[in-house]
């Protein structure tokens, strides 16, 4: 809440994707990643969140998923 206070700011977020619950679900990991986007998109337009690259196991979960929410969320990188 303290951020809206200071005006819009371009910040880059970079996230894990077996820390958003990926390796126990990937519909944790989108229902995490999908929480941090809004908010995110709330406080500043200009937030631009990076998903870290991960087990190479993980690849094709962390791109479908990113895939899909960059069609909603503009600040997915």
């Amino acid at each position: 809440m303290e951020l809206a206070l200071f005006g819009p700011h371009t910040a880059h977020i970079s996230v894990k994707p077996s820390q958003l619950g990926l390796e126990i679900s990937e519909e944790l990991y989108k229902e995490n990643l999908t929480k941090i986007l809004r908010t995110a998109r709330a406080y500043s337009p200009k937030t631009i969140i990076e998903i870290d690259r991960e087990h190479h196991e993980h690849v094709g979960a962390v791109r479908g998923v990113s895939l899909e929410l960059a069609k909603t969320f503009k600040n997915l990188h």
